[in-house]
């Protein structure tokens, strides 16, 4: 993960911010784009550095990127919603095959507003004592 984040720092400018959130998992906020488009050329450039080989204990690994965009505040005012937006646009992506960037879209606020109003009541029905577990195994 270390040689990944350090090819995700160098794609990007040095006033945009990297995070690791975990896992294989990375945010990056570009602050400041020079255009309106510009996470597009970010994306691919992204995509570009991460699927280059990497050699690991003399091992040639290869990875692939789902990238979502989301964009502020045209996609939300709030981190939550931002998040939510980008969420929405990783399911999407993902369906298009790996190596692959999306940027949130209108036609997406449907999930976004779904998601959460199911985070909403589900905290209300752990609050409340509503909620039960069922696990059930089938051996084989």
């Amino acid at each position: 993960m270390k040689k990944v984040a350090n090819r995700i720092e160098d794609s990007v400018r040095m006033t945009d911010m990297v995070y690791r959130l975990g896992g294989d998992e990375f945010t990056v906020i570009l602050e400041n784009p020079a255009k309106r488009n510009y996470y597009k050329t970010v994306a691919e450039k992204l995509i570009h550095s991460i699927s280059n080989s990497y050699y690991i204990e003399d091992h040639e690994l290869f990875l692939s990127a789902s990238i979502r965009v989301s964009i502020y505040p045209e996609h939300g005012k709030s981190v939550d919603l931002i998040v939510g937006a980008a969420d929405a646009a990783m399911y999407h992506v993902k369906s298009k095959g790996k190596n692959n960037y999306l940027c949130f879209s209108k036609d997406m606020q449907s999930e976004v507003n779904y998601c959460a109003q199911l985070k909403s009541e589900l905290r209300k029905a752990v609050s409340n004592g509503e909620l039960f577990c069922f696990i059930s195994l089938k051996l084989t």
